[in-house]
């Protein structure tokens, strides 16, 4: 995702913004939206699944997680991580091949 932004956008704005993002994912300072979206990885989805903790009522208090609800959360976090290696290794491959070229 960073990749995809630095080359529409400034890389300054990219930086910034994806630390904001990533603060609202894993505080959820601003925005309530994102930080109860399946692409947190904060493990709110897990931790109630793989251990006995007390009901969320500082994020929502109608938060409920359930075992599908926690693989989907991992799945999307491992999916997501195999995406950003892959175009890293993409993207590392093109410069190696654009330096050969000159």
């Amino acid at each position: 995702m960073t990749l995809c932004l630095a080359s529409a956008l400034p890389l300054r704005v990219v930086q910034v913004g994806f630390v904001r993002l990533w603060f609202e994912l894993n505080i959820g300072i601003g925005w309530h939206g994102l930080a109860l979206t399946i692409f947190n990885p904060s493990g709110m989805y897990v931790y109630p699944v793989l251990l006995p903790t007390p009901p969320m009522l500082s994020v929502d208090p109608g938060f409920r997680s359930s075992a599908g609800l926690a693989a989907l959360n991992v799945a999307v976090l491992l999916g997501t991580t195999a995406a950003s290696v892959a175009l890293t290794g993409v993207s590392l491959a093109v410069r190696q091949r654009r330096q050969a070229g000159t």
